[in-house]
């Protein structure tokens, strides 16, 4: 199942800086960029590479994308790019009551969108809904990469990054206004990588890794006998009322 939270900003939110923001996050932290493929054996988790999302993320995706070939399914970094993780949604010239009625509607939308098997449908989506009033920023993320304690470390990491973004914007603006350019090029600063974000935890291909290391230790293949044994004692049925 699904997180999801929608967040109201007094201020008008910067579109360019919540995209940024976003590729930010997510090459940071390896679970955003979980995908899943089916095998013969089960399931298998891969999570492309940071330098490979950060590749993917700052090349524009076009229609062709989704004739991208998959039967390498470790090639969904090259196609995995923002684009598919946050969209900009206008209700600005709606009444405020259809508007809500409009932003409900899309947002359950999103909710029913995953699909754990498609490479091209990510696990996090973020929507920012403007409306005449105010701005709504929309976060679903499938409960597989996320729980409720992922959500302080996210919004935290979200807000530093788009803060830090604002910053680059504004200092971009103030120095093509005095050389007197009237254009920003939105590519130069959209995946700014002077966006620093705090030392993460554990990642989890390397717990997962250790974990798989450790089933193999010593220790832990001493315990084997015992836990057979275990499982094989006889047992009685629990009484019921």
């Amino acid at each position: 199942f699904n997180h999801a939270d929608l967040f109201y900003s007094k201020s008008r939110l910067e579109p360019l800086s919540i995209k940024a923001a976003i590729n930010a996050v997510i090459a940071h932290h390896d679970m955003l960029r979980l995908t899943c493929n089916k095998t013969s054996d089960g399931v298998e988790l891969i999570i492309p590479e940071k330098s490979d999302y950060i590749n993917s993320a700052e090349t524009t995706s076009t229609s062709s994308d989704s004739q991208s070939d998959l039967s390498d399914i470790k090639s969904i970094s090259k196609i995995f790019s923002t684009s598919k993780t946050f969209e900009v949604v206008d209700l600005k010239n709606l009444p405020v009551e259809e508007a809500q009625n409009a932003l409900s509607r899309i947002a359950a939308k999103y909710q029913e969108s995953f699909n754990l098997f498609d490479p091209l449908n990510p696990l996090i989506k973020v929507v920012l809904f403007q409306l005449a009033d105010s701005d709504r920023l929309f976060i679903v993320i499938h409960h597989l990469i996320g729980d409720a304690v992922s959500w302080r470390i996210l919004l935290e990491d979200l807000e530093s990054a788009y803060n830090q973004h604002q910053s680059l914007l504004n200092a971009k603006y103030i120095e093509q206004e005095k050389t007197e350019q009237k254009e920003i090029r939105e590519k130069e600063i959209e995946h700014d990588r002077t966006i620093k974000l705090p030392q993460k935890t554990t990642p989890f291909p390397v717990w997962a890794e250790a974990l798989e290391k450790y089933s193999r230790s010593e220790a832990l293949q001493s315990e084997k006998e015992y836990w057979i044994n275990v499982i094989n004692k006889p047992f009685g049925r629990l009484p019921a009322d």
